[in-house]
């Protein structure tokens, strides 16, 4: 379980799909949607479909975690440690990563060090551990999170409205709630604050997920479309609050090292996409990565062309995200955009066509 919205947008179902994973998900209760329907706070609505008929899913994070785990261990040549924590990294001197960093000799990865100093040792690391990369800040590469902060908890309605296959979006001008299905009759509501937070700690996590249900029921409270079945609908799950929404980090990549998915850097979740990119640019990574194990050379000038495409995947999404993210900050601008979508319905395909690159 963490806070997440839950979507998987259609360029990360299209991978899932290629993997044969997607079945499995539908299977599990993984529900489709054929676009997102915006709220401005005036309760003017606007509905933005993707293009060529495509479809997004929503499905419990904890579903697409166990689904991936187990079409993983089910692959040749994988060996699945499960309850392995990363504690250091090895270089070829045997130094920890923090000190190496911090006294600015760093030398190549050559694996990581867990509990009781056990090691594992590999050409190349990837660092896919999310968006609070243990391996990225060990290898020196942090970067400064956003300071948005956000909360997800999970609704029943007792009388099951329409599935009309749609997020639904609620603008307030100082925060957003996401309204996404995620199994059948259960919805994921995420809501993220306009306004910075306190830093990223977990006392500042703690209070946010204390208040997180009152302040996912006043948003949807008085609302149109889904909220309002969801505003006094039963919870069937604990509130998870996080602060520090949307990762940085300095470089993708080291000697030995390439950070994968959220780890490398992530948007701010306004616009969901974090999942999508983090299967785009996995999928592509044994292309862009063919050359460095032909030589056998994992230097950082050998990973450059993982750099390449990744940029080639996010920038498009990472402008849309600012894009949206001034937009929604205010009430006017958010009432301007929900207008110029309801007058101009190419718009939005024309935008996540941007945004997938």
């Amino acid at each position: 379980e963490k806070p997440c919205g839950e979507g998987i947008l259609p360029a990360g179902a299209a991978v899932l799909e290629r993997m044969g994973v997607l079945p499995a998900l539908v299977a599990a209760g993984a529900r489709p949607f054929r676009g997102i329907r915006y709220h401005a706070p005036s309760g003017r609505s606007a509905d933005g479909l993707f293009p060529e008929g495509a479809r997004g899913y929503g499905v419990r994070r904890h579903v697409l975690d166990e689904t991936l785990l187990r079409a993983a261990a089910a692959s040749p040549r994988v060996r699945v440690e499960e309850g392995f924590a990363v504690r250091e990294l090895l270089r070829h001197d045997g130094g920890a990563g923090t000190r190496r960093e911090a006294e600015g000799r760093a030398s190549a990865i050559v694996g990581v060090v867990a509990e009781g100093g056990r090691e594992l040792r590999a050409p190349l690391v990837i660092g896919a551990d999310g968006a609070r990369s243990r391996v990225r800040k060990l290898a020196g590469l942090d970067g400064r999170a956003t300071e948005r902060w956000g909360v997800r908890q999970h609704y029943r309605p007792t009388t099951p409205p329409p599935d009309e296959e749609m997020v639904d979006v609620y603008v307030t001008g100082s925060a957003e709630a996401y309204v996404t299905p995620v199994a059948p009759g259960e919805y994921g509501v995420a809501w993220l604050r306009g306004e910075p937070s306190p830093a990223p700690t977990p006392l500042a996590e703690s209070e946010g997920a204390t208040r997180g249900e009152r302040l996912i029921r006043e948003t949807l409270r008085g609302r149109a479309g889904i909220a309002a079945a969801l505003a006094d609908a039963p919870a069937t799950s604990e509130p998870l609050a996080a602060a520090g929404m949307g990762s940085v980090a300095r470089s993708p990549i080291a000697d030995g090292l390439l950070l994968l998915g959220d780890a490398a850097g992530s948007p701010d979740p306004i616009t969901g996409m974090g999942v999508a990119f983090a299967l785009r640019c996995a999928e592509g990574l044994p292309r862009a990565l063919a050359g460095a194990f032909a030589r056998n050379d994992f230097s950082r000038a050998a990973l450059t062309p993982f750099v390449r495409l990744r940029r080639h995947e996010v920038a498009g999404g990472f402008a849309v995200t600012r894009a949206v993210m001034w937009l929604a900050c205010r009430k006017a601008r958010a009432e301007l955009a929900v207008r110029a979508l309801r007058l101009a319905p190419p718009l939005f395909p024309a935008l996540f066509r941007l945004a997938a690159g």
